[in-house]
């Protein structure tokens, strides 16, 4: 497996993890993916939060089963560090 392979399965983990430890999070999706999906009733702040930040997930609502679910790609750390701490400025979480 080349590092960076490595890395997003690292990242991905820890963003799971991390997802599934948060209260607004009702479930974490398994993956083998470059992405993590997840379920909240807080979608739509979520989703416009990391707009307005020039971070972009997927809206997976419209797909059969996955309402309310949100789709992110695995980036750098930086970047991950970044859609954490808008997601818990965005739902005032401390």
């Amino acid at each position: 497996m080349s590092n960076r392979v490595t890395e997003v399965n690292l990242l991905a983990s820890s963003l799971s993890e991390w997802l599934a430890a948060q209260v607004w999070c009702d479930e974490v999706f398994s993956t083998n993916a470059n992405f993590v999906l997840f379920r909240t009733k807080h979608k739509d702040t979520i989703f416009s939060a990391l707009a307005q930040q020039g971070i972009l997930i997927r809206d997976q609502s419209k797909q059969q089963q996955l309402a309310n679910c949100l789709r992110i790609s695995i980036g750098s750390e930086k970047e991950l560090s970044m859609l954490k701490q808008t997601i818990n400025t965005a739902l005032n979480v401390q």
